[in-house]
Formats: C-alpha cells, sequence, structure tokens
C-alpha cells in the first residue's frame, strides 16, 4: 500500500504550480511624448500587465526607483490598491493566484523643460523573495522644450545609426563635451570626453536597450536619448 501511495504522490507533485509573475507583454516599455509648456496637470501614464500564478493568496510588495528624472518633475506608482502621491516609493498588496494586474507609472512634467525620465519597480513576492520582477518605464519627450539644448545649427542632437551594432554618432553636436551612457538598470557602461565628429564604440556591449546622456563643457545634461544595440 505504501509502495502504491508514494508512486501517486510522485505522480501528483509535477502538476504543482510554481508561484511566479509572470509579464503578459514586456518588462521594459516605453512612451514618446510631447511635453505642454506651463501645463501643470499634464499626465502621461505607462502600464505593464502581469498574473500572479501560484497555488494560494499572497502580498506584493513594490519598490519604486528613480533612475533618471528631470529636475521639478514627479512620478506616481498606481497598484490594484490605490494611486501613491510622489513621495510613496514603497507599498504591498494582497493578490489571488490566477489574476491579472496592471503596474502603472505616471509622469507629471508640471510644463517644466526637459526630455526624459526613467523609471524602476521592483515587484517581490514577501512570502517567497525569489519570486520576484523588475520593470522599467521610459518617458521620452519628443520635442524638447528648452531652447538651451538647440546648437548653433537650430537643431537638437540625435544618435545615428540607431538601432547600431558597432558605433554610433551624434548629429548637431556643437554643444557637446563628453558622454554618458547607461543600460537599463542604470549602471553607468561608458562615460568619455567627445570631440565634434567622432564616433562611439559599443562593439563589446551587450544588445539591448541603452540611455545616452549629451553633456556639455559644464557636465550639464543637454539631452538623454536612447540607443538600441542590435547585435
Amino acid at each position: 500500500m505504501l509502495k502504491y501511495f508514494t508512486t501517486f504522490l510522485i505522480f501528483c507533485l509535477p502538476f504543482s504550480l510554481e508561484a511566479q509573475l509572470t509579464v503578459l507583454q514586456t518588462e521594459i516599455v516605453d512612451r514618446n511624448f510631447e511635453l505642454q509648456p506651463g501645463n501643470q496637470d499634464q499626465d502621461i501614464e505607462l502600464k505593464v500587465t502581469l498574473r500572479y500564478d501560484g497555488d494560494e493568496p499572497t502580498q506584493l510588495q513594490w519598490n519604486r526607483e528613480i533612475l533618471y528624472i528631470e529636475d521639478n518633475w514627479e512620478t506616481a506608482v498606481c497598484d490594484i490598491v490605490l494611486c501613491w502621491l510622489p513621495h510613496v516609493s514603497s507599498s504591498d498588496f494582497e493578490i489571488e493566484p490566477g489574476r491579472e494586474f496592471d503596474m502603472i507609472v505616471h509622469l507629471y512634467p508640471y510644463g517644466q523643460p526637459g526630455d526624459s525620465a526613467v523609471v524602476q519597480l521592483e515587484l517581490v513576492d514577501v512570502n517567497d523573495r525569489d519570486v520576484r520582477q523588475v520593470l522599467t518605464y521610459s518617458f521620452f519627450n519628443d520635442v524638447p522644450s528648452s531652447v538651451s539644448v538647440v546648437g548653433e545649427s537650430g537643431a537638437h542632437p540625435t544618435l545615428y545609426p540607431n538601432p547600431t551594432g558597432e558605433m554610433f554618432h551624434i548629429k548637431n553636436d556643437d554643444r557637446i563635451h563628453s558622454v554618458e551612457l547607461y543600460n537599463v538598470i542604470g549602471q553607468m557602461v561608458l562615460k568619455k570626453e567627445y570631440r565634434s565628429g567622432q564616433p562611439i564604440y559599443v562593439t563589446d556591449f551587450k544588445q539591448g536597450m541603452y540611455f545616452v546622456k549629451l553633456l556639455d563643457e559644464n557636465n550639464r545634461i543637454v539631452r538623454t536619448l536612447r540607443l538600441n544595440k542590435n547585435q
């Protein structure tokens, strides 16, 4: 009898559901928007849809980290319980097995000049810290509102070719004196002085999305741009 019972347990074990957080689209989302100067109420929203797969209800905790944001801009987070004010950087909520839910990040530029903001959310199962997901939300102003980013040519700096596998150039680089390159988790992977017209090589970096900060001679950010490395 014990032999048959053991066999039954072995047969059943593969069917037990291992808890996990499943991203139903992509863990890295981005949105281009046009800044509305002077509009204190502009609200740009980005969301990621997930599903909690597990055997029983659990408690999920989210932690917000701002990887980059312009001065005077703010972000807020909405979970299944509430939309939290910008000063709240962490909270938790109960979730049922199999439930789909959205994690939403709002950007409030308050009509102030700037180019971009990058926010990361870490979601962790309070009862099993191995169950986690890291989500990255990137906001990019299509039309930079600050006249200070415009060079003598009257055009904004841009990167080309983009995507690239080996190198990129900076167009309209009149005011660019140094370049910083960051990966999607906010780690600086390159920093170098820049001479007009020189290529920036990215051959040794992994495939994926990067953020390129272009700085002037006073180390002020002229513009932050996305770079896609495709091989």
